[in-house]
């Protein structure tokens, strides 16, 4: 049996073409036909690598390059997590303040000239017999401090910082009703949030030029008053707020993925589907 192939027949057509001569056992082999079995044989290796490595493209467009998307475009718009603060201590007052806050590769302190909000302020002051709802909440909504001091912020340190921002203490309220000779002073726990940034000048609502740094903190602690009095009068006891003591406390936290992780992530994945195909087509 002889048969010839014709030249304008691909090789992958060959490996599907039902119209191939097939052999049976025991017929003459020529020369011919193993020139024909070996193009056979090359066609539908020809055809199942083209195959495999359509079904690797159509994985790297369902499956990997949306994943490499989503990591790349997310790196693009994460930030990593602020700076939790593990030690130091915040002094509120209606008029006046101060900070020290501690943690990891950050070190700051300042005065807070301007004091901060709070409705514990409102009792000043205030009567057990009238009472009015309190609290050891209080903020610093913006502002310059009074700073100059050293400072670290990650890792880095500043032999001088003039420092702005926003500082946000939550806690729980009460009813002075609650005030007695004997009973003058509240704890409860805090939660805190803020932004503090350092400016090229002490002022920093006119420096000119951008922040020497920026950093988002967190943490959480016990907050304490005591409130100073009573004074009699007219009949009964006046009270008067002075201070709120925020003393931070160390805590853990669950760190998110940073911009150059998701981008390692990325990448990562992209080399490896490269890897695979390279070796498909060997």
């Amino acid at each position: 049996m002889k048969s010839s192939i014709r030249g304008d027949r691909t090789l992958s057509s060959l490996a599907t073409d039902s119209t191939f001569p097939r052999y049976q056992l025991g017929a003459e082999v020529t020369s011919t036909d193993r020139h024909a079995g070996a193009l056979l044989t090359s066609a539908r290796l020809h055809h199942t690598a083209h195959a495999g490595l359509r079904g690797e493209e159509v994985c790297m467009r369902r499956v990997i390059l949306p994943l490499l998307v989503f990591c790349l475009g997310t790196a693009a718009v994460a930030s990593a997590d602020p700076i939790t603060i593990t030690s130091g201590q915040v002094i509120a007052r209606a008029f006046g303040g101060s900070f020290t806050l501690t943690g990891d590769g950050l070190s700051l302190s300042a005065g807070v000239p301007d004091g901060f909000q709070s409705t514990l302020f409102n009792c000043s002051p205030c009567a057990s017999d009238t009472p009015i709802t309190v609290g050891l909440s209080s903020s610093i909504p913006g502002g310059d401090f009074a700073s100059g001091n050293p400072g670290e912020v990650n890792g880095v340190s500043y032999p001088v910082t003039f420092l702005g921002g926003n500082l946000q203490f939550n806690s729980s309220s009460f009813s002075t009703a609650a005030l007695t000779p004997t009973n003058e002073t509240f704890s409860a726990p805090f939660t805190f949030t803020g932004t503090i940034f350092g400016c090229p000048d002490r002022d920093c609502a006119f420096a000119v030029g951008p922040n020497v740094f920026s950093v988002d903190l967190t943490g959480s602690g016990t907050a304490t008053t005591t409130f100073r009095g009573p004074v009699p009068f007219d009949g009964g006891l006046l009270y008067s707020a002075g201070q709120i003591t925020y003393d931070f406390s160390s805590v853990s936290a669950s760190p998110t993925p940073e911009p150059a992780s998701l981008l390692l992530l990325g990448t990562g994945l992209a080399a490896a589907w490269r890897s695979r195909r390279l070796r498909r087509v060997r």
